[in-house]
């Protein structure tokens, strides 16, 4: 067995044993592990969407100035900051299989609120709001390049060139929202026939997604001068104070109790600065510089872990500033762990190279119902510790990641179920929450089978798209949240403690193909016509038979039966009703109606 085999075989071991078990004894603490603290979503006035044409060329631009340190001049994630060491490789933009998953409204979101646990600082207030849309589509499309385009355009000029679709993109506000795989397997299937390759796809939509923007001859673009970025300009000095709270019952704060502090941006790199904690647990930072552009972070060491407070703007009018940190003692009781929601949005994607399938995006919240930090205190051997473990259904295939660090992903090893390994602690109540996507082979339904090695004591949601449903009596279709006419969302409680589960079946065709010229008979509507001029002849041949038999007592029964027939042949003809299910009662109907009419022709006195 290979070493990469070996451990992952060993990190799973252990956590089931933990999970199922608990562990003996105190938990042997190796490392300090910042606490997963989530990041406040800033909410603009402004519409979540570009107001004028992202300028690819200033975002170019924006980039080279600001992010090529940790993204690397192309993108590709190796910058000067990562080969030195300093930071973690982000993901690399000039993938285009695995950004095409994303959307440029993600991407946005990113820039805008930046991510906490990686040094990502928060662009909102350093970059306006169009230019972080720039940066964004400039970011989002570094995976293009002109023979991509060139392509893409032949591909619209040569298959669908009276297309209005081509245009979709250039419609900002819907835009932003489409994934490049979702909007090129759409005008596959429905412009193209389902016969474009995959190359042709990421061309095509290549294409329509460069109409978009201005200056769009600077796609993946590098600058060969890039103007001096200004380094941040100190607008006011300030103080830091704060106070350290224990939220175990009887914990006890020491006094020589550490606080970090940490300030900055990627740009003009970090300051660390620390103190120690006065008798009555308060402490304060002075003489710390004020910008808009830097980034604030302070922390507690408690028993080697650094518990951290959320991350903060530095806003030169507000020259105080007054934190509260809370730090826990721990707890490796699995029984304190459950979970308390899932949400699962589930669509259908091609992906290249794997098939198709459907692309599940779950999100499952965790409520740790003790005062104590939830870990197992297992070291796996690189400063991080195995805390939580989710298992997938068999067969498919994380497509996610590792969220820079935070996961560990198990797959294609032998023996052992596809997972995730968290590696974030859970501190007290019902914030934590792992965010995972997957990919699930589809043919005609599936059902996810999804093991838990947690108790489940939750609000569930299944959103799911495109001729998709969700069948059996577990889950209920909601009458309201459905906002969106193409999406359905379904329901359930669940509470279940032993062998924990969520099963959901699912049940459709998402990958209809239909014509849009309205003469051309393809052959995914020619059998449903068929049937349909089949059974109108029958219906025609049974109505002549009751109309020289109008004297029969039982007339009104087989015209009922009749409109039923009629009635359940129309609601397969619109998708209302299961193909199956349909065969199943037109069947039934059909037999009632015969015996019907051979009774109403059988001789006069017969049985």
């Amino acid at each position: 067995m290979s070493k990469i085999k070996f451990t992952a075989l060993w990190i799973f071991t252990i956590i089931v044993a933990s999970a199922c078990t608990g562990l003996g004894g105190e938990p042997e603490i190796v490392s300090t592990v910042p606490i997963a603290t989530p990041i406040p979503q800033v909410v603009e006035d402004d519409p979540l969407f570009p107001q004028t044409a992202p300028d690819v060329e200033n975002g170019a631009l924006i980039f080279a100035m600001n992010c090529t340190a940790c993204h690397g001049e192309n993108g590709n994630g190796q910058g000067e900051l990562v080969q030195e060491g300093s930071i973690s490789q982000p993901p690399d933009m000039t993938d285009i299989a695995q950004n095409s998953l994303d959307t440029p409204l993600e991407w946005y979101d990113i820039i805008t609120n930046g991510r906490i646990e990686n040094l990502m600082p928060p662009w909102q207030n350093a970059l306006t709001m169009q230019e972080r849309w720039d940066v964004a589509y400039y970011a989002y499309t570094l995976a293009y390049d002109e023979e991509m385009l060139t392509l893409g355009e032949q591909v619209w000029a040569d298959k669908c060139a009276d297309c209005d679709v081509v245009n979709t993109l250039t419609d900002h506000e819907s835009a932003v929202s489409i994934s490049d795989v979702s909007f090129g397997n759409t005008i596959d299937r429905d412009n193209f026939g389902s016969t474009l390759s995959q190359d042709e796809i990421r061309a095509a939509v290549a294409y329509a997604r460069s109409l978009s923007v201005e200056n769009r001859g600077s796609i993946a673009f590098i600058p060969d001068t890039v103007p001096e970025a200004d380094t941040a300009s100190v607008e006011n000095i300030g103080v830091f104070t704060g106070v350290i709270e224990h939220g175990t019952a009887g914990g006890e704060i020491p006094q020589d109790t550490v606080v970090q502090m940490q300030y900055g941006n990627q740009r003009d790199g970090f300051e660390f600065v620390q103190t120690t904690v006065n008798p009555d647990n308060t402490f304060a930072f002075e003489d710390i510089p004020l910008t808009t552009a830097y980034t604030y972070n302070v922390g507690a060491v408690y028993r080697e872990r650094l518990y951290t407070n959320t991350l903060l703007e530095g806003h030169p009018e507000d020259v105080d500033y007054d934190q509260t940190i809370t730090i826990y003692d721990l707890t490796d009781d699995p029984f304190v762990v459950s979970i308390s929601r899932m949400d699962l949005f589930i669509d259908p994607i091609d992906v290249p190279d794997i098939g198709t399938g459907l692309r599940v995006t779950q999100f499952i919240r965790y409520n740790n119902s003790s005062d104590r930090m939830f870990t197992t205190g297992r070291a796996i051997g690189d400063g991080r510790e195995a805390v939580l473990l989710v298992q997938f259904p068999v067969g498919v295939l994380i497509t996610s990641g590792d969220a820079n660090g935070r996961y560990i992903v198990i797959d294609d090893v032998e023996d052992i179920p596809t997972s995730v390994i968290d590696t974030y602690p859970i501190p007290p109540g019902n914030e934590h929450e792992v965010r995972v996507e997957y990919f699930v082979p589809y043919a005609a339904g599936a059902i996810l089978d999804q093991p838990f090695t947690n108790v489940i004591d939750a609000d569930v949601t299944v959103t799911v798209s495109n001729n998709l449903e969700v069948v059996g009596d577990t889950f209920i279709l909601a009458e309201s949240g459905n906002t969106d006419e193409n999406l359905r969302m379904y329901t359930a409680e669940l509470n279940i403690e032993t062998e924990p589960a969520l099963v959901v079946e699912i049940a459709g065709n998402p990958f209809i193909t239909t014509s849009e010229d309205d003469t051309v008979v393809t052959s995914d509507t020619l059998l449903p016509i068929l049937l349909i001029f089949v059974g109108a002849v029958v219906l025609i041949v049974i109505v002549l038979i009751i109309l020289s038999n109008r004297g029969n007592s039982n007339a009104r029964s087989v015209d009922k039966l009749i409109q039923q027939i009629a009635e359940l042949d129309e609601m397969h003809e619109n998708g209302q009703i299961n193909h199956d299910v349909y065969q199943k009662q037109r069947n039934e109907l059909k037999d009632q109606l015969t015996k019907l009419m051979n009774k109403n022709n059988a001789p006069t006195g017969a049985s």
